[in-house]
């Protein structure tokens, strides 16, 4: 992607510690599938209901941010950046290409404009924000697959893609059955694995819009 809203793999989106990036990309990797299964009426509610939830972050975000921390200039401006993205979470649902597509980019990009306010600082909102954003940007570009990514669509075509998806997603899952306590000494090289698959996976759905 060309815009904000672009992947960067290089941005902390995920924990770095093994046991909670493979904890975290199983979370992520079982909701998309979730996601994927529902029909198109309940796909649109499903991210719905997880903008909302990571629109009530943001709000504590918010009020946390004033209460503690001492430079009060830059805790107003971090304070603004968290109340303009919102008003963007704040829209109404996303049941056509157009409004996600407008959505998405407005999102995406209060989500970025909002972390490199945060950049200097860091804290446990800011973990909690990056985690969440990232989660909410993808279930929004797997949402592509449900209300269609161009213009013009064959049903075919899209329902094809989703399957894809899907797939890669359900083999992911397979590999991440195992009990994290159980994986002894190969838990690096099956972090390092699932963090590139996800990678992969992720960027592959961001795509969808390119």
């Amino acid at each position: 992607m060309k815009d904000d809203t672009s992947s960067d793999t290089n941005l902390p989106a995920l924990p770095e510690d093994p046991p909670s990036l493979i904890s975290s990309i199983k979370g992520e990797v079982d909701s998309l599938i979730v996601q994927l299964n529902l029909g198109k009426r309940e796909a649109v509610d499903f991210v719905e209901q997880h903008k909302g939830d990571f629109k009530g972050l943001v709000e504590t975000a918010a009020a946390a941010v004033l209460s503690g921390n001492e430079d009060s200039e830059k805790s107003a401006a971090l304070k603004q950046k968290l109340d303009s993205l919102k008003v963007q979470l704040a829209l109404g649902k996303m049941e056509s290409r157009d409004a996600l597509a407008e959505q998405r980019e407005k999102i995406g990009s209060a989500i970025e404009s909002t972390r490199k306010e945060w950049e200097p600082t860091q804290d446990e909102y800011r973990e909690k924000f990056e985690l969440a954003g990232e989660s909410l940007q993808t279930k929004l570009d797997a949402l592509a697959l449900d209300v269609g990514i161009r213009t013009v669509v064959v049903e075919e075509e899209l329902q094809m893609k989703k399957d894809q998806v899907k797939g890669e997603l359900e083999t992911l899952q397979k590999k991440l059955e195992p009990e994290i306590e159980k994986l002894g000494d190969s838990i690096n090289d099956l972090a390092d694995e699932a963090h590139k698959a996800f990678t992969g996976i992720r960027d592959n759905l961001r795509s969808l819009f390119d």
